[in-house]
């Protein structure tokens, strides 16, 4: 049986990613105190990216991941179309009829009527839900959002404190829009004085939200401010994160 303080170093150990989201005003609110958000997403991923992405991480071949995806909402569809609800562990998926009759008499038919429709529900288990839920935390961000890098979070990537960092540690940058490349460089600069304390060559980009680098050796202990630096054309980006970086 897991301890609580298991427990609560297996929760700490999860890297969070950020969950973009903006306010409307409430239109039904006559006093104008309240809000809707609405979620900001940057990105779509289609079906080959998701399929690339299963043979990468899991290693099973590109043929075999086609049948695999492809089997599973064959097999879905054909009980779907049957009448069956399908509980699939992670989401339930069932069809339903829609529309309205003149008489009790009435054919339904969506084939040949536009106001007759057969809806397909899908919805995702509780669990599966509180899981996704444990794995982000969110940030506020104005309706236009820009293209150009942010960052997020800074952490060890052993101890996954969140702003900070250890000498000659790989440490983890996470945020939205990096596209780094190798003339791009990430500066460590010292915040007191704003002088460059040092420039980090060791960078590995992994996504387009995540970059590790090895913290140098030679830095002293103290607060940072980790500058990102990107150049596209005749334009120079520079992207500051804003919090304090303590280095140990």
């Amino acid at each position: 049986m897991k301890s609580k303080e298991n427990v609560k170093n297996a929760k700490s150990s999860v890297i969070l990613m950020p969950l973009l989201f903006t306010t409307i005003s409430n239109s039904l609110d006559d006093n104008g105190d309240s809000y809707y958000v609405k979620t900001k997403h940057m990105e779509k991923v289609d079906y080959d990216e998701i399929k690339d992405q299963v043979m990468a991480e899991y290693k099973i071949p590109a043929p075999i991941t086609e049948n695999v995806l492809t089997s599973v909402f064959k097999v879905l569809e054909k009980n779907l179309v049957r009448g069956k609800k399908c509980d699939c562990k992670y989401f339930k998926a069932y069809l339903s009829a829609r529309g309205t009759l003149k008489s009790k008499d009435e054919r339904f038919d969506p084939q040949n009527n536009p106001n007759h429709k057969i809806h397909v529900n899908l919805s995702f288990s509780r669990a599966f839900s509180s899981e996704i839920s444990q794995q982000v935390k969110s940030f506020k961000v104005s309706e236009n959002l820009p293209k150009p890098p942010a960052i997020y979070f800074v952490r060890d990537a052993y101890s996954m404190e969140e702003d900070v960092i250890y000498k000659g540690a790989n440490t983890i940058v996470q945020g939205i829009h990096f596209l780094l490349k190798e003339e791009d460089s990430i500066e460590l600069t010292l915040e007191a004085n704003s002088l460059v304390a040092a420039i980090v060559s060791d960078v590995k980009v992994e996504s387009n939200e995540k970059i590790m680098f090895r913290t140098p050796l030679d830095l002293e202990p103290g607060e940072y401010t980790l500058r990102i630096k990107k150049r596209v054309g005749s334009d120079n980006f520079e992207f500051t994160y804003s919090k304090f970086i303590s280095l140990k």
